[in-house]
């Protein structure tokens, strides 16, 4: 149970990564 939410949080972590990049990206 533990690892599962772990691995939530890392891959929901990496998505809003991603999102910044992709926002940065478009900025400048």
């Amino acid at each position: 149970m533990l690892l599962h939410e772990i691995n939530l949080f890392i891959s929901s972590l990496a998505y809003l990564m991603l999102m910044l990049v992709w926002l940065f990206s478009r900025v400048f």
